[in-house]
């Protein structure tokens, strides 16, 4: 059992995306663009079961609006391991705006 699950339900975690770790690469179902990797919760026993979020940033995107404060958003878990233990985890999401088709 991973160290997380005694955190229970509903608790807030900040998370970290580390750096140069493998994560898969996501793309937004309805605009096609890849997704932006924005927060990751990770096991204390092998980091390999993890928990991440994924934002489509781009202006062009319908689900886009960045004064609504609303975007397309992919929760991704990594093992059905990940999913038992991280499922009650809530993460804050921070997301950037990305260029629209025309500034490409």
């Amino acid at each position: 059992m991973m160290a997380m699950r005694i955190l229970g339900s509903g608790i807030r975690i900040l998370g970290r995306v580390i750096k140069d770790f493998p994560y898969p690469e996501r793309n937004c179902a309805l605009c096609s663009r890849p997704l932006q990797l924005v927060n990751a919760i990770h096991s204390d026993q092998d980091v390999h079961h993890f928990k991440a979020i994924y934002v489509c940033g781009y202006e062009a995107c319908e689900a886009f609006d960045y004064e609504g404060r609303k975007a397309y958003v992919k929760l991704y878990y990594s093992t059905e391991e990940a999913h038992i233990v991280f499922e009650d985890v809530i993460l804050p999401v921070y997301g950037r705006r990305e260029k629209t088709n025309a500034e490409d």
